[in-house]
């Protein structure tokens, strides 16, 4: 019988904020999944051996399948790293798994979640919406005519902080080689990158999706005023939980893992991106009077 898997992923440096979220699955939803799938690009074995005795996990060390990442748009580095498409590996994972549930670690997970992997009547669920044109850039103008067949305005868009994929999910092996292949195809346009690939060939492939309500699962810390019906946190956009999203919770686990020995998160990318956009050009003093004005 094929398991159940819970799968994340993100760069070493990020891999402190990837265990707090182990540690809230396992205090939230320990029965959920059979073990987590963490892609990762140089976990360190003693960090990885830390990190399975909170819970199961599988590490997979991702390489990114395209060879030239020249052409992507500005937003996609930017933002990102190439460890963004490490999401599209799970349709490749149905040829092993049953059910697997993809979840970004820049989450608070406040209560069990388990109902996510329940569903049987759609192949997948994610938070949908619509306005795919959102996603891409305005090199997306140039590439118009190669999307005659789909709706960017008021057709299926989906969001990719959490979602479900089930093994009846229509010939899911093509569907992984068609998002890398509309990734490079698109790569000049891409701002929110995977999500619009993704978007586009559920369209193309008119394949059905299930609704995630983002009112329960996806819901900012900074519009948390408590309520029972929310059942996850997501610090969406900058900043972070460990770089001046202060959320005690989260710091507590973050204590836990210390604790264990594991280290705090290194990367303080938009502190440092931040400070290189707005002060330097101005200089500090010129950049407080800046702030003085505002």
């Amino acid at each position: 019988m094929k398991k159940r898997a819970i799968v994340t992923g993100g760069s070493k440096d990020q891999f402190p904020a990837i265990a707090v979220l182990i540690m809230q699955i396992a205090n939230n939803c320990p029965d959920m999944a059979d073990e987590i799938v963490i892609f990762h690009n140089g976990v360190e074995e003693e960090e990885q051996i830390r990190i399975n005795k909170i819970f199961p996990c599988r590490f997979i060390e991702y390489t990114f399948p395209i060879s030239d990442d020249g052409k992507f748009g500005r937003a996609v580095w930017h933002y990102f790293t190439f460890m963004l498409f490490c999401k599209y590996e799970c349709f490749r994972l149905l040829d092993e798994y049953e059910t697997i549930l993809w979840t970004d670690y820049d989450v608070y997970i406040l209560k069990n979640i388990s109902e996510l992997m329940e569903q049987k009547e759609y192949p997948a669920k994610f938070m949908t919406n619509t306005l795919t044109i959102k996603k891409f850039n305005e090199n997306i103008y140039s590439h118009l005519d190669e999307l005659k067949d789909v709706d960017l305005l008021y057709g299926l868009s989906i969001s990719c902080g959490i979602f479900v994929l089930k093994d009846s999910f229509p010939n899911y092996k093509h569907f992984y080689e068609e998002c890398i292949q509309l990734t490079m195809e698109l790569s000049d346009s891409l701002s929110c990158a995977e999500e619009a690939v993704i978007s586009i060939l559920l369209q193309r492939n008119k394949i059905k999706v299930g609704h995630i309500p983002p009112e329960i699962y996806c819901v900012h810390p900074k519009n948390y005023h408590g309520g029972e019906e929310i059942k996850i946190l997501h610090a969406a956009g900058n900043p972070k939980f460990w770089n001046g999203l202060y959320y005690e919770p989260w710091q507590i686990l973050m204590k836990q893992w210390i604790k264990m020995g594991g280290e705090k998160v290194k990367n303080n990318r938009f502190m440092v991106k931040r400070l290189i956009r707005d002060v330097l050009p101005y200089g500090v003093v010129d950049y407080l009077m800046k702030r003085r004005e505002r």
